[in-house]
């Protein structure tokens, strides 16, 4: 027998330690003389030696087969789930045009577009397809994405949802709506549709008041706080989910409790149909080395939680279980135009695609680009020695794919940084649960 190569072992004081398994992903707090057993003990004498802490270790996959292939365990599960083919998830853009100009998008706006009826009916027919011959579906996950996905709501996203929920309806399988959205758009007719099926907002506010609306302003220069405050309340009082994206910055995150004051007028029945997710805008690299920024940002994830909402945030790393739909074979993005990408996180131009949707509704992978790109997925050897690879897995595909640091660590991971993962991860499992 040996100790698992995906062991963490962390200092808490002079008495105790935790010990990390990240192959069974639980924990082991250790007093200062197991620490010292494991320390001084290969795990085979540790079983003579201490049977019952052997046991724990054992049970826990600390301790694993001298045979063990360990890379292969993380390979294989990673592969299990990627190519899960119970699950089929279809990103739309009805267009990429925006009724917003938000400073740090990424995305390159074509003014006017908008999905033409033949790509519609391509998108229909590639929906037929899936549901006909994926014989293991039992979920289809549908996506709005953009762009802004609410405009063209009634001639794009109405019909494809209509035909989904046609096909899916006496086959037993189980749709999800998911919307992308600023949240402006929304209208009463909208949520009447949308009221009876399984749908989910991710909106998005620029800090509180006062910063949103120096950040996203009508055409008029008008703030759009206030119409998306008020969107957010009738979106949950209908029993839709939304996903509050709260996008901080070293400057917005101070004002960022205001919002509080807003969304605490929602009676306590509707809260559980809301959660708070904080993220960092990309381009402000300030705002994670800043010592009061964050600061700032735990103290409003702690505010949040004792109002009662529920809060996510960036840190809870599970990038294999939890793997990103773009690291998914059975995952598709449809742009208004009929390009096909994997990932939603990159600017939707022909020249960056991975293929395209026929007029019959299959999708042509242009120069192998579906394989090559799930092939990519934990290919580093740093990444096969790395503590917390079965919680990492190497990193995303489109990272991989564009990486230029060779065999090093995509996300240039320190020791520490390691060490504060799995700490951020104890603290997620243990001590903020009520």
């Amino acid at each position: 027998m040996k100790y698992s190569k995906y062991n963490s072992i962390i200092k808490v004081d002079d008495n105790h330690y935790i010990l990390y398994s990240a192959l069974s992903d639980q924990f082991i707090i250790l007093k200062r003389s197991a620490y010292r057993d494991i320390s001084e003990n290969d795990a085979n004498t540790l079983a003579k030696h201490n049977y019952v802490l052997y046991n724990q270790l054992l049970s826990a996959k600390g301790i694993v087969d001298d045979l063990c292939d360990e890379k292969q365990m993380v390979l294989e599960k990673i592969r299990d789930i990627d190519n899960n083919d119970s699950v089929y998830h279809l990103h739309i853009n009805p267009t990429v045009d925006c009724n917003f100009r938000c400073w740090y998008c990424y995305e390159e706006h074509v003014k006017g577009s908008k999905m033409t009826l033949d790509v519609l009916h391509s998108v229909k027919k590639l929906m037929t397809n899936v549901v006909t011959t994926q014989l293991n579906l039992r979920t289809f996950n549908l996506s709005f994405f953009g762009g802004e996905p609410l405009m063209y709501f009634n001639v794009i996203a109405k019909p494809l949802i209509e035909h989904i929920y046609s096909l899916c309806m006496h086959r037993g399988i189980k749709v999800n709506l998911h919307f992308t959205s600023n949240g402006f758009l929304l209208n009463n007719a909208m949520i009447d549709f949308l009221r009876d099926k399984n749908a989910c907002f991710q909106i998005t506010l620029d800090g509180g008041k006062d910063t949103h609306d120096s950040t996203r302003f009508t055409k008029n220069g008008l703030g759009s706080y206030d119409v998306i405050i008020n969107n957010i309340k009738r979106l949950i009082k209908a029993n839709l989910y939304v996903i509050l994206r709260i996008n901080y910055t070293s400057t917005n995150i101070f004002n960022v409790s205001s919002i509080l004051k807003d969304l605490n007028v929602i009676e306590r029945q509707y809260k559980n149909n809301i959660s708070v997710d904080f993220q960092k805008v990309w381009q402000d690299n300030e705002a994670e080395r800043n010592d009061t920024v964050i600061k700032c940002l735990n103290k409003n994830i702690k505010l949040f939680s004792s109002e009662g909402f529920r809060v996510s945030s960036h840190k809870i790393l599970d990038s294999v279980n939890d793997s990103c739909y773009g690291d998914k074979r059975y995952h598709a993005l449809v742009n208004y135009n009929g390009d096909v990408f994997n990932c939603t996180a990159r600017d939707f131009t022909t020249q960056n695609r991975a293929g395209y949707l026929s007029s019959n509704g299959t999708i042509v992978w242009e120069n192998n680009s579906l394989e090559n790109r799930l092939a990519l997925k934990f290919s580093k050897s740093i990444c096969h020695s790395c503590r917390i690879a079965p919680l990492c897995g190497g990193g995303c595909c489109q990272r991989a794919l564009e990486s230029k640091n060779g065999e090093l660590c995509m996300y240039s991971y320190s020791e520490t940084d390691i060490d504060q993962i799995i700490l951020n991860r104890f603290e997620f499992m243990f001590i903020n649960q009520d």
